[in-house]
């Protein structure tokens, strides 16, 4: 297969970006005007997350629904169920990263204090980069069928490229970052795991099965392992759910008005809870069908106890 010209300029492009914004926040700057400089970069990498985790929905969705096998029964089965193991190995890696971006927003832009503790004293970029590395391998080991390319473990910016630099890259990247900083590397590295796992899902596709897509003809949501009753410091959990999933324009799931990344139309919410009471969420279905917007919502109750 002939390189993308077009997606290494890309990565050209946002690799000399990432390289001279760090090196004005690590060196120059460290006010609030370096964060609002790398709005644009923090913008460019989380449209190409998003991009590639659509196009894996997609590519599944042209499978999950009315497939049809033209050769092998067996075989179209085994590759949904493969796609199964994809997406799961791919929720270990998203779903942390998700949930340490969503702390980062809520620091204040030059909080450099509040950075190093949860990313450095909470382990929590070592266990990252722990997943990277073997999200990587699982990749290689489960499909190494499908002749994929050779996956790198980190991203070249997680990765030293002069000798004086220390070797403990946790340190070296989030020591000193602001909370923008470091939510840029972060969305860095799901960035590579959402590519990665792309590829994988476009060679999964070229397995001999054709798609007959209907319409929906009824549109189902709702929520499944729901719990009513918490106690105060646990985490309540649901997943959300579109039944008769394909990809719609526009399709998100969120919970108190936040957006929540959701695989074939089903996404888990989780929050800790706070204060005692009878309290309820927000769960909402945004999609857009026939030129028009539509948004369902749905009020769950649920109460805290000691």
């Amino acid at each position: 297969m002939k390189p993308n010209v077009f997606y290494y300029l890309y990565e050209g492009i946002v690799f000399v970006l990432v390289v001279a914004c760090c090196w004005d926040m690590w060196f120059t700057t460290q006010d609030s005007l370096s964060a609002i400089s790398l709005t644009p970069l923090k913008r460019s990498l989380e449209y190409d997350v998003d991009r590639n985790y659509r196009a894996i929905r997609e590519e599944y969705a042209k499978h999950k629904n009315d497939l049809h096998l033209n050769d092998n029964y067996e075989l179209g089965r085994a590759n949904l169920q493969r796609r199964d193991t994809l997406d799961s190995l791919l929720n270990i890696v998203i779903r942390p990263i998700d949930a340490l971006k969503h702390q980062l927003e809520q620091m204040p832009l030059d909080d450099q204090a509040a950075v190093k503790r949860l990313m450095i004293d909470q382990k929590n970029a070592e266990q990252l980069e722990a997943r990277m590395d073997r999200f990587v391998i699982q990749l290689q080991e489960t499909f190494d069928d499908l002749l994929l390319s050779k996956f790198t473990k980190r991203s070249r910016y997680f990765s030293p490229n002069k000798k004086d630099l220390p070797k403990n890259l946790v340190y070296h990247y989030f020591e000193e970052a602001t909370p923008m900083l470091a939510t840029i590397l972060l969305t860095e590295q799901q960035r590579m795991a959402m590519r990665y796992a792309n590829e994988v899902a476009q060679k999964l596709n070229l397995r001999g099965l054709q798609l007959v897509r209907d319409e929906f003809n009824q549109m189902e949501v709702g929520l499944s392992n729901r719990v009513d009753v918490v106690k105060v410091g646990d985490f309540y959990t649901s997943d959300l759910f579109i039944s008769k999933y394909q990809p719609l324009p526009q399709l998100q799931l969120l919970y108190n008005d936040r957006r929540v990344r959701h695989f074939y139309g089903k996404a888990m919410v989780d929050f800790k809870a706070q204060a005692l009471g009878k309290k309820d969420w927000k769960a909402q279905f945004r999609y857009r069908k026939n030129g028009k917007d539509t948004t369902i919502t749905h009020r769950v109750p649920y109460q805290v106890l000691k």
